[in-house]
């Protein structure tokens, strides 16, 4: 009877269409097609245009969206080119470490392989639509491994090469001051997060103050406070592989001294940035205002 249909709570209604959403895959269409889709963004002017640095738009796009068209034909999802990723860059990672000019090829092939991957995860998700916080947590999860691993990978090769303990010293220093300054970061963000959050849901019926003129100093101090400090490229992975892998290269030719200079600057640079940035968050980023700890439990804080 039609009176005494049974309908589904909307709650069960709303996950079967979520996992809908999650398993659709689209067709791959052109090249032409596709790539305006997963590789171009909106510039300046609003207009779609490619974006990002030399080594993506000129070596790393134009042969990653055809890994994508075939990734998309065979339906390996986003997720799938994620943990593929990860498992190139940790490859890399192991076979640039010994010394021998085949295992560092190898290892390159396969750093070359993750920047790559790094590329058409993305490209996957949103040629299918399917770009979504799961997918983000595996990429920054990735790049967790692989980055700050990749900082410790010099000075371990000359380190192991030479039989130099100290080397090994400066390995270590350089992953773990990249991971605690990544953990500085993600506190600092995860306090100012939870604060506009809790700003913007208060209501208030009270008028906006006056605007008022701000001073040179003011104007200042109010771009430090939005501007990260020390965020150089020098430590992108994508530039530390290449660092990583020429100055491995030339100590195969006989000239060590990059391969030692490479792993002083990233041992001193990650624990100078590392050793800045936290009296520099705490003073000028991080927002003061009265806390309390909530009743709720299991609540980390980062």
């Amino acid at each position: 009877m039609r009176g005494f249909e049974k309908k589904a709570p909307p709650r069960y209604s709303l996950i079967n269409q979520m996992k809908q959403a999650q398993n659709r895959r689209r067709r791959p269409g052109t090249i032409q097609e596709m790539r305006p889709v997963c590789q171009w963004s909106e510039n300046q002017n609003g207009e779609l245009a490619p974006t990002g640095s030399l080594y993506n738009r000129y070596i790393l796009r134009p042969i990653s969206i055809y890994v994508t068209w075939l990734f998309v034909a065979i339906g390996i999802r986003a997720h799938t080119a994620s943990v593929l990723m990860t498992i190139a860059g940790l490859a890399g990672i192991v076979f640039c470490i010994p010394h021998g000019m085949a295992l560092t090829v190898v290892g390159g092939i396969f750093y070359f392989l993750f920047d790559l991957l790094d590329c058409v995860d993305g490209e996957i998700a949103r040629w299918n639509e399917s770009s979504s916080t799961k997918g983000l947590y595996l990429d920054q999860l990735s790049h967790v491994f692989v980055d700050h691993l990749s900082l410790a990978v010099p000075a371990l090769h000359y380190g192991l090469w030479q039989q130099d303990e100290v080397y090994v010293v400066l390995a270590v220093a350089a992953l773990v001051s990249s991971l605690m300054g990544r953990a500085n970061r993600e506190i600092f963000m995860r306090i100012n997060a939870e604060f506009a959050a809790e700003q913007e849901s208060i209501q208030t019926s009270e008028p906006a103050a006056p605007a008022t003129r701000t001073t040179f100093f003011q104007s200042l101090s109010n771009r430090l406070k939005k501007s990260p400090l020390a965020m150089f490229r020098i430590v992108k992975p994508r530039v530390v592989h290449i660092a990583t892998l020429v100055s491995i290269f030339s100590a195969y030719s006989g000239f060590a001294g990059c391969l030692i200079v490479v792993s002083w600057f990233y041992a001193i640079y990650c624990t100078v940035r590392m050793l800045v940035e936290i009296p520099y968050y705490f003073s000028m980023r991080v927002v003061d205002v009265a806390h309390k700890k909530t009743g709720k439990k299991n609540n980390y804080p980062i």
